[in-house]
């Protein structure tokens, strides 16, 4: 089952790359000139201002980054306590995406965002890699034409079914409330319902923003679809593992599956 989950995420991803460099698709789906702008340009100087003139402390970096693994290890355990106390299934996926939100918003509160970035990037990069490399690591591909390919054909047929309409609909919508959604919101969109947070924020901080430069950023400039991604990305997993696994429950109970 792994085996065909990988193979077929994999095509997707790669499609959203190939879609992201469409010249077609961006005439279909343009990105508004001037939107935000003036806010990149401001963030911009501001940063650009108060970059440090030395490079960051070593020891600096390894505090933080120290930091940042116990603050996830802390929100694993408060998931894992919160999600006994609530009877309902995937309770615990759930509870840990909303405390990392409500994490997130506190800190970007309390603590100035600057300190945090020359570590924040690169230990998520290698905790991302980790994670893709324990779930490849228990798949075998010979799988697929076994118990794999059922699997393969209903996951194929979803992703194919959630393309269409969320590229229609974008486009019904453009033309008809004369919104300006633009190719990398929906492509960023769609790789959150898919992917989830960690995919989705990755992949938007390599597209151009709607105002041209890039979503993410370069070296330590951050905000424009990092965010919404990283957000709609973890509601998405709060509810939708919940209500995935409850509606498996219920299925099993009506056909009487053990």
């Amino acid at each position: 089952m792994a085996a065909a989950d990988i193979l077929v995420m994999a095509v997707y991803f790669s499609g959203l790359l190939i879609a992201s460099r469409s010249e077609a698709l961006k005439k279909i789906f343009p990105a508004p000139e001037l939107r935000h702008q003036v806010d990149f340009s401001v963030r911009a100087s501001a940063n650009h201002g108060t970059q440090p003139k030395k490079p960051q402390d070593l020891g600096s970096k390894a505090g933080h980054a120290v930091a940042l693994i116990c603050v996830g290890y802390f929100l694993t355990k408060l998931s894992n306590f919160l999600a006994k106390m609530i009877p309902f299934p995937g309770a615990s996926t759930g509870t840990l995406c909303l405390a990392t939100l409500a994490l997130l918003s506190i800190a970007s509160v309390v603590s100035p965002e600057q300190k945090w970035r020359p570590v924040a990037k690169p230990l998520a990069r290698q905790l991302l890699n980790i994670f893709f490399a324990a779930i490849g690591a228990s798949a075998r591909f010979s799988d697929i034409m076994g118990i794999g390919t059922p699997i393969l054909g209903l996951t194929s047929i979803a992703l194919l079914v959630h393309s269409f309409a969320i590229g229609s609909l974008t486009f019904i919508v453009n033309k008809l409330l004369k919104t300006e959604i633009s190719l990398a919101e929906l492509l960023v969109a769609s790789n959150a319902n898919i992917g989830g947070p960690s995919t989705a924020a990755a992949f938007a901080g390599g597209l151009p923003s709607p105002s041209g430069g890039h979503s993410g950023g370069g070296g330590d400039e951050q905000g424009g679809l990092v965010g919404p991604a990283t957000a709609a990305g973890s509601i998405g997993y709060a509810i939708a593992t919940s209500l995935g696994v409850a509606f498996a429950s219920i299925m099993r109970k009506i056909l009487s599956i053990e």
